[in-house]
């Protein structure tokens, strides 16, 4: 379980980040939604949410490049 008081009282800092700037991430969304380029070969593992497991352990074995969790 995630304590956000060890967070709060040390003042810590989460950070996270794709690489990429906002910039790049609104042409990146206006790319996808005209579908001017194909992500689907991006994707090399689709999974259910039943077969969440499955899906870390392939991540983990590093054959998944890019894994899809699929409700």
């Amino acid at each position: 379980m995630f304590k956000s008081n060890i967070v709060h009282y040390r003042q810590l800092k989460i950070t996270a980040t794709t690489g990429s700037t906002i910039l790049q991430f609104i042409k990146s969304m206006e790319i996808l939604e005209n579908k001017k380029f194909d992500i689907r070969g991006l994707i090399t593992h689709t999974f259910g949410l039943e077969e969440i497991k499955d899906a870390f352990e392939e991540v983990i074995s590093g054959e998944g490049l890019k894994i899809s969790i699929m409700p």
